[in-house]
């Protein structure tokens, strides 16, 4: 999951990076106080929802706040090109959007973990998770590839097609508790709710 959630932070960082390296062969004359303003400002709304991310999850379900912040920050990607043609402030604000969407994923998840994620093998869940640099790893190559092959607009197409599919395919197989999941048996359920504990399993979630 995390590897679809940083390769769009990668894949629009090493873009602006392109830009600024290449400024003099592209039509976008931006200096450099403009492109550092670019790449800093995602952070501003990264640093707005990471505390109300959790709390949002426990309150509403993380399947929601992952999926639908992913969905959204699919759409901003598809959508940077354009914006990029319009202006520099479009770009800005499409970035403060998708740290808004994207700061909520990370704490969102772990509402999620305790009702999933037996204690004994937690550890082991969270270490894959943290492993999320391979999403970084897997997309800088093939951005490269995909802007020698088919332009810079490409790689903010691709994987924005990636994330549109991958959202869908999340909301059809992820739920917030075993006891929600409407197509896991009922020995898998229940060994989960025993290993966790009827207080996390059956936390209230909103429908």
């Amino acid at each position: 999951m995390f590897i679809m959630r940083n390769c769009y932070t990668s894949v629009h960082s090493f873009l602006l990076v392109y830009f600024q390296e290449e400024l003099q062969q592209t039509r976008f004359h931006w200096d450099e106080y403009q492109q550092n303003f670019m790449l800093g400002c995602f952070f501003w709304g990264y640093l707005c929802t990471e505390l109300p991310g959790g709390r949002l999850a426990e309150i509403i379900g993380a399947r929601r706040v992952f999926g639908y912040s992913m969905l959204a920050a699919s759409i901003i990607t598809v959508v940077t090109p354009a914006a990029a043609n319009l202006s520099y402030i479009a770009v800005i604000i499409l970035r403060v959007l998708l740290g808004l969407m994207l700061g909520a994923t990370w704490p969102a998840i772990h509402p999620m973990t305790a009702r999933w994620i037996p204690p004994m093998e937690r550890s082991q869940f969270i270490s894959n998770m943290m492993a999320s640099s391979l999403g970084a790893a897997i997309t800088m190559p093939v951005c490269g590839y995909l802007i020698a092959s088919l332009g810079w607009e490409s790689v903010f197409y691709v994987t924005g097609v990636v994330g549109l599919l991958w959202s869908i395919a999340w909301f059809l197989v992820v739920f917030d508790s075993p006891a929600q999941h409407p197509r896991i048996s009922n020995k898998e359920r229940l060994f989960i709710e025993n290993a966790i504990g009827s207080t996390t399993s059956h936390g209230k979630v909103r429908n």
